[in-house]
C-alpha cells in the first residue's frame, strides 16, 4: 500500500499515520466522492478500498437509514462545513450499525476546500445501552403513579385514575404498568369455597 497520498499540489497525506487506528478513515474530494479509506474503515463496514473508492461518503445509508441526517450530510459536503452526526448505517452485507461520524474540510494554501476528512467508529453496542435504558425508564415512569397513597373508595374497592375518575384496581394496575391480572384462586380462598359449597 502507498504510504503516501497526494491530494493535490499542496496537499500530501502521510497515510501510515491513519493507517493503524483504530477509528475508520477516509478521505473524500471536494465534491464528497470517497479517494481513500484505512483498513479499519474495511473492517467496520465491510467494503474493501477499491470498493469504497469512488463512492459519496454516504453511500453506507439503508432503508431506515434517517433521510434528513443524510441530507444534512450532503448539505455540510456542498457548503464545505464540519459536520458530527450519528447515523444508522449498513456493513456490505446489509447489517445495520450505528456510526458516530464526523466530517472535516480540509483547505488549501488559497483558503479552497480542496477535500474531506472522515473520522468514522461503531457505536452500535452503546446505541443499544441506550436503548434498553430508555426502555427502562419507561416502564419506571410507569409504574411511579402506584408509588405512596393512592386514593380509594371505601365503599367499592375502587381507585382513583390520573384523571380523577374511580376505576377498578384490576384495570388501574394494567393501565399503568406491565402487570396483568390472571384469573384463579388463592389457597385461602379455595378452601373457603369448598366450606361454603359443603355447608
Amino acid at each position: 500500500m502507498t504510504h503516501r497520498l497526494k491530494l493535490n499540489a499542496e496537499i500530501n497525506v502521510d497515510l501510515s499515520l491513519v493507517a493503524h487506528v483504530s477509528e475508520g478513515i477516509f478521505i473524500a474530494n471536494r465534491n464528497g466522492v470517497i479517494v481513500w479509506a484505512n483498513p479499519s474503515f474495511e473492517r467496520i463496514s465491510g467494503y474493501a478500498l477499491d470498493e469504497a473508492v469512488g463512492k459519496p461518503v454516504d453511500f453506507l445509508r439503508g432503508t431506515f437509514t434517517d433521510k434528513e441526517e443524510i441530507e444534512r450530510l450532503r448539505e455540510s459536503v456542498q457548503q464545505g462545513s464540519p459536520i458530527s452526526s450519528e447515523i444508522l448505517n449498513y456493513r456490505k452485507d446489509g447489517k445495520p450499525f450505528w456510526s458516530a461520524l464526523t466530517l472535516t474540510p480540509v483547505k488549501n494554501e488559497q483558503g479552497e476546500i480542496a477535500h474531506f476528512v472522515g473520522v468514522m467508529r461503531d457505536v452500535t453496542e452503546r446505541k443499544e445501552t441506550e436503548r434498553q435504558i430508555a426502555k427502562l425508564q419507561a416502564k419506571l415512569a410507569g409504574i411511579k403513579i402506584l408509588e405512596g397513597w393512592i386514593m380509594q373508595c371505601a365503599w367499592d374497592k375502587t381507585v382513583k385514575d390520573k384523571k380523577g375518575n374511580y376505576i377498578s384496581l384490576e384495570e388501574f394496575v394494567e393501565r399503568y404498568t406491565d402487570a396483568r391480572f390472571t384469573h384463579g384462586m388463592s389457597p385461602s380462598a379455595r378452601e373457603r369455597a369448598r366450606k361454603k359449597k359443603s355447608s
